[in-house]
């Protein structure tokens, strides 16, 4: 009589055991590799670095913005197969091994500057490398012209 009551209790314990199991995502989802990262620092009387974008082989894309009021707001969204197809290329068909650490400055801007720290994974390997100053600025208190042509 305890024999099956025995059985069914191991066998119980067993399925409880296997819940968690079940429950947590998918290795592969865990595993992405993160194939760009940009990170924006902004530097004037003190530094603010956020992330400008970071995408994943799976298509999970985040990025942190800032609101009206200065608060930190991060987001994220998965793009379409089609177009993080389209992002890969891009990125695979660039010869990373030319890239030099640093790009720029390719404006002038007063008492500020501007830094994308860029980090590729690709398969002909991995580099990191920044712009100095990319964006222009219209505003005559924040630029003092284009120092040369952003590739």
């Amino acid at each position: 009589m305890y024999r099956p009551l025995t059985y069914g209790f191991v066998v119980l314990v067993g399925c409880l055991v296997s819940v968690p199991q079940q429950i947590e995502p998918p290795r592969a989802a865990q595993d992405q590799q993160t194939i760009l990262t940009v990170t924006d620092a902004i530097r004037s009387l003190s530094t603010t670095e956020f992330l400008f974008i970071q995408l994943k082989s799976g298509g999970q894309a985040e990025w942190e913005n800032f609101d009206d009021g200065g608060k930190r707001q991060h987001n994220s969204s998965v793009l379409a197969a089609e177009e993080l197809a389209s992002i890969v290329r891009r990125l695979n068909s660039i010869d990373i091994s030319n890239l030099p650490g640093k790009l720029g400055p390719y404006n002038t801007y007063t008492d500020t500057s501007a830094e994308l720290k860029i980090q590729i994974s690709t398969p002909k390997g991995d580099r990191t490398f920044s712009l100095i100053n990319p964006w222009p600025c219209s505003l005559p208190s924040c630029s003092l012209g284009r120092k040369r042509q952003c590739p």
